[in-house]
This record gives structure tokens, C-alpha cells and sequence, in this order.
């Protein structure tokens, strides 16, 4: 008897979860990094309009 398999097992579900997650853990820095420059731009700027 040889039966199709449907869907994913749980092993490879995690495995998805797990790289997704170290995935998001290196992009977490990058993102937040460019907005805490792109604030101290703002204020650069509006410092040289004063």
C-alpha cells in the first residue's frame, strides 16, 4: 500500500516556524536602526532651518 501524503508534518512545520523567526530576528535591527537614523536626520535638518 503506498499512500499519498497531504499536508506537512509537524517536524517541518517547526522547521518553517524556526527560520521565519531567525529570519525576522535579523531584520528586526536593520529595520529599526533606519528609522532611528532617518529621526535623527529629520531633527538635523530641522536644527538647520532654525
Amino acid at each position: 500500500m503506498n499512500k499519498l501524503k497531504k499536508g506537512f508534518t509537524l517536524v517541518e512545520l517547526i522547521v518553517v516556524i524556526a527560520v521565519l523567526a531567525v529570519l525576522g530576528m535579523l531584520i528586526v535591527p536593520q529595520v529599526t536602526g533606519a528609522i532611528d537614523e532617518s529621526q535623527r536626520v529629520t531633527c538635523m535638518n530641522n536644527l538647520n532651518l532654525i
